[in-house]
């Protein structure tokens, strides 16, 4: 389990007529060693309000050259980093504080034309 800060919850900024939330969080993580090709999953528990087709923004906190990766809201309250290893060779990533920006799109704005 990841410990998670959540640093400030918001309903309205800018591009308010897009996002109806933001939630802004950081975790420490300490990924395992990537072997070359290897996927590994983090889940970053306890973001409260996060929900599956959510938008989530990503600031590692260090050099990702030789890395992949994404985010995603996995389930409520849930983040999921992906990391992955395409390189040949193992790639060791120390701990770091990982921030994240979750963020909802207003379906309210979104008309569908008939």
């Amino acid at each position: 389990m990841v410990a998670v800060t959540i640093l400030r919850r918001a309903r309205r900024q800018q591009y308010q007529a897009v996002y109806s939330q933001h939630i802004y969080c950081t975790a420490v993580i300490d990924p395992v060693t990537l072997d070359t090709n290897e996927t590994v999953d983090v889940d970053v528990t306890g973001v409260v309000g996060a929900a599956i087709g959510d938008i989530v923004e990503v600031v590692q906190p260090y050099d990702l050259t030789e890395v992949m990766f994404q985010a995603y809201v996995s389930a409520a309250d849930v983040i999921t980093l992906t990391l992955f290893g395409p390189d040949t060779g193992d790639i060791n990533l120390g701990s770091g504080t990982w921030k994240f920006h979750v963020k909802r799109i207003d379906s309210a704005n979104f008309a569908v034309n008939g």
